[in-house]
């Protein structure tokens, strides 16, 4: 990953120039952040990611992959996407770069496809040069396919050792989350083609998917590798109240819908139940609910108060949340609320050590964050 960012940030330092004028100017702990546009007009953005010459790639929900050069966001989509069903909460999700890109091209995206009017989520890959994505592959979708429209999930990462994890919501289905004889409510862990590690934790088990890495989640929007250790962190949305982020454990259980700290959208009790043996308690929750989405582990000097901690994006709350370890190292505690007034889809730290937002949003933007001069 080393050399793809050594080539971005040359790249970076060409069209600096033509960014859009300072919008505004955030108030933080750690002194004022001026807010730059990088591209605005986005149809509800999902992910981005930035390639070795500099160019990037923005996935919209309703199917389209956006593609912005020096400065500009141009007209003409990415070409060779397969078909995507933008329904309810689900289209065009996540993008993730191979960890050597730079020589394999291969680019991962997650996306609801739709069968016989049912819908699942599904990761691929394929080959992007200039515009046009080639050799396409399935390499897994959730079984079973649902006729509801939400909990899709859909966030992709690697590990430090170029495993692909994918995260898939409960579809609405909250039972489901407590069976491994199905994928909803599961994070899904697979070699970089598609197939599965012999070392899976579920591998093996009779009646249990063999993909599975974790499960009892409802729906997992925010999903980081933690630098130092390779371990997994996961933020996912809980129903009114009882938003978590968690550090992923092969195997582990973390609850749903057995154990929440969340209630019913009417109001009336899910489960009196906080904690339960066998289950993962969350590091850190949200009550009322902030709706999170998008997770990093914030590394640069850029903003050295800032180096290690954990960053959450909010789409209800409209807000990035600074979370850091506790005294004992063993859980979270959120230290700090920065207001964005927009719905917050993703984040990323750009090469130079900028905080990169996408806005959920028709009008969405591509924002950067960075210390005032």
């Amino acid at each position: 990953m080393k050399r793809i960012w050594v080539a971005v940030c040359f790249s970076i330092g060409l069209i600096s120039q033509t960014e859009t004028a300072l919008a505004r100017t955030l108030k933080t702990s750690v002194g004022s952040l001026q807010v730059t546009v990088m591209a605005d007009g986005l149809a509800f953005p999902w992910a981005l990611v930035v390639l070795p010459d500099g160019e990037a790639l923005i996935s919209e929900r309703a199917g389209r992959l956006r593609r912005w050069q020096r400065g500009q966001l141009l007209e003409a989509p990415v070409k060779g996407l397969p078909a995507v069903a933008a329904v309810g909460q689900g289209g065009l999700l996540d993008l993730a770069l191979h960890p050597d890109f730079i020589h394999n091209r291969w680019l991962y995206f997650s996306y609801v496809e739709q069968q016989a009017g049912r819908y699942t989520t599904v990761l691929a890959r394929g080959r992007y040069h200039a515009g046009r994505l080639s050799e396409v592959e399935r390499l897994f979708h959730a079984e079973p396919y649902v006729s509801t429209q939400h909990h899709f999930g859909g966030r992709i990462a690697f590990d430090h050792d170029a495993h692909v994890y994918l995260t898939v919501g409960d579809r609405g289905q909250r039972d489901w989350a407590q069976q491994l004889t199905r994928h909803p409510g599961s994070v899904i862990r697979l070699l970089d083609d598609g197939q599965v590690p012999d070392d899976n934790p579920f591998v093996g088990q009779r009646g249990a998917r063999p993909e599975i890495f974790s499960y009892g989640h409802r729906n997992p929007q925010g999903l980081a590798v933690d630098h130092a250790t390779g371990t997994l962190w996961l933020s996912e949305h809980g129903p009114r109240g009882g938003d978590e982020v968690n550090r992923l454990v092969a195997g582990g259980n973390y609850g749903w819908p057995l154990v929440t700290y969340g209630r019913e959208y009417s109001g009336a009790e899910i489960t009196e139940t906080r904690q339960r043996p066998g289950m993962i308690d969350p590091k850190w929750q949200w009550t009322p609910s902030i709706a999170p989405s998008g997770l990093i582990q914030y590394q640069s000097h850029l903003i050295p108060e800032w180096q290690g901690d954990w960053l959450s994006g909010a789409l209800k709350a409209k807000m990035l949340v600074r979370l850091t370890a506790t005294m004992d190292n063993t859980a979270l505690e959120a230290v700090e609320q920065i207001p964005i007034q927009q719905r917050v889809r993703s984040l990323y730290e750009a090469p130079d050590g900028a905080l990169w937002i996408l806005t959920d949003s028709g009008s969405g933007q591509w924002l950067s964050l960075s210390p005032e001069p």
